[in-house]
């Protein structure tokens, strides 16, 4: 059965908007790699939600067209190409996503009472969860807060342990808790002995270039996204 003008048009429609849908997803994914610096929180969330604007223009075209597109499907004319283009027309009439897709779809589908473990806690009990151990922590950590704990530049086992063994990797001094309270004296690069050599340089370890320039913060997370080290 032919399809009528309003069936071509909503097919159209359709075709677009997935189209204008995966184009912006390209351009979203090729600016994160290549961006440099990384965009901004409120850049992202422009570009978020922009997507999601353009998922709804595509589920509402969905919605809209159910019953046509539930009861219409594909088929070649008898003029099209197919052996010459049989991958071309495999994909096209193609009624099962892939593996990978499917199983996407199939675990994103669930409603969340389906995904709830058994013995799962309720949300009542995450709540309760949470605010009693907001009041524990505020007094567990009232004591450190007391003790300048936080504000020590060893730890409490290094400080029980004795602080003369501990090495920090430092080109300056620590305060050891005997200089005087005022904090007004200059600190001083210093060598350990143990990381100095005989003339009194620091020791380079080995496979390390000084002459290059530092790696920057931008950089190391992209690769840690990405799996891409782009040029410096």
């Amino acid at each position: 059965m032919a399809l009528g003008q309003e069936e071509i048009r909503t097919l159209d429609q359709l075709r677009r908007r997935l189209v204008e849908l995966a184009q912006t997803l390209q351009i979203s994914r090729t600016g994160l790699l290549q961006s440099d610096p990384l965009p901004t929180w409120q850049e992202l969330k422009l570009e978020q939600d922009f997507l999601v604007r353009r998922i709804s223009a595509v589920q509402q075209a969905l919605n809209e067209n159910s019953d046509f597109f539930t009861a219409a499907h594909a088929y070649p004319l008898s003029t099209f190409p197919g052996q010459s283009r049989e991958g071309f027309l495999g994909s096209i009439l193609q009624k099962k996503l892939e593996i990978a897709p499917r199983e996407w779809v199939a675990k994103y589908s669930k409603s969340f009472s389906n995904q709830e473990e058994p013995d799962s806690l309720a949300i009542e009990d995450y709540e309760s969860l949470w605010q009693w151990a907001a009041g524990s922590n505020d007094e567990f950590l009232a004591e450190f807060r007391s003790a300048d704990h936080f504000d020590d530049d060893y730890t409490i086992a290094e400080r029980e342990m004795g602080i003369a063994s501990v090495k920090t990797g430092l080109r300056r001094k620590l305060d050891d808790g005997d200089s005087d309270s005022d904090g007004d004296e200059e600190m001083e690069d210093v060598v350990d002995s143990d990381d100095a050599a005989p003339d009194g340089s620091a020791v380079v370890e080995p496979g390390i270039d000084q002459k290059l320039p530092p790696v920057r913060l931008e950089t190391i997370l992209r690769f840690i996204s990405s799996g891409k080290l782009l040029p410096q």
